[in-house]
């Protein structure tokens, strides 16, 4: 009879342990060459851009899309100061704990690109995690209103999982947050040093982002912000022998 229950508990906690599909929250696929999703830009005061939707025709740098359907969502910056700057966020989509992916176009490695987190009305304000390929750098970034966001983490070279990300390439950037643990993946390759742990933030909007010196059109693709759950804690073969002994 014990060894009976003791096959019930093991069963229990591996069928626990199997993770369940994660439900979608918010969906950006530009259907049909239009956009799913209302956008707003941080930067409405100083007559910021909002995202649009882009077809296209098979002479671009970033064609073949990711997705295969040829619809885009493109974002172009706005001047600020000596600096090119755009953002946009999800509107009615503030969120705590979730999955952020998104395909992001590197372009011609003179622009920082990437996707927020987190984010309040001010792209300055959340978690940034972005692309730089003219730098080969990958960074980690926590905004605290001015226009020079802290580093959290930064990967260069051979640290960043899969290499430089080379410019005119397409990838995949995912940021998780439950609670106060990150965790971040580049084509679906966890970032060294993750988790990270940071409570700056716990919910906001999620959107895309583009820092450049010059004028510049973001390209992403697929962004998709998912539920996530708090995981089942792990028990040893041993504790569990030890829960049923004599």
């Amino acid at each position: 009879m014990k060894k009976m229950v003791l096959l019930l508990v093991v069963a229990t906690i591996c069928v626990a342990h199997v993770p369940a599909g994660a439900e979608e929250l918010y969906a950006e696929r530009v259907t049909g060459g239009t956009l799913d999703l209302e956008w707003f830009t941080p930067y409405e005061e100083v007559g910021g851009n909002v995202p649009v939707a882009l077809t296209l025709s098979g002479g671009e740098a970033c064609y073949p899309n990711p997705s295969g359907d040829t619809h885009v969502v493109s974002l172009s910056t706005i001047p600020m100061g000596p600096y090119q700057l755009g953002g946009s966020l999800a509107t009615d989509a503030v969120v705590s704990d979730g999955r952020l992916d998104a395909w992001i176009f590197t372009g011609s490695g003179e622009a920082r690109v990437g996707i927020l987190f987190r984010n309040s009305v001010g792209a300055s304000y959340g978690y940034q995690f972005v692309i730089d390929s003219g730098l080969f750098q990958v960074k980690f970034r926590r905004g605290d209103g001015g226009m020079s966001p802290e580093t959290i983490a930064f990967w260069m070279g051979g640290d960043i999982p899969g290499g430089p990300p080379p410019a005119n390439t397409w990838h995949k950037l995912s940021i998780e947050g439950v609670g106060d643990q990150i965790n971040l993946w580049m084509d679906d390759m966890l970032m060294p040093g993750c988790p990270f742990t940071d409570d700056t933030y716990d919910s906001g909007y999620f959107g895309t982002y583009v820092f450049c010196t010059v004028p510049f059109d973001l390209i992403a693709d697929d962004i998709i912000m998912s539920e996530v759950t708090s995981p089942v804690e792990e028990m040893t073969w041993g504790a569990i022998k030890a829960m049923y002994a004599e």
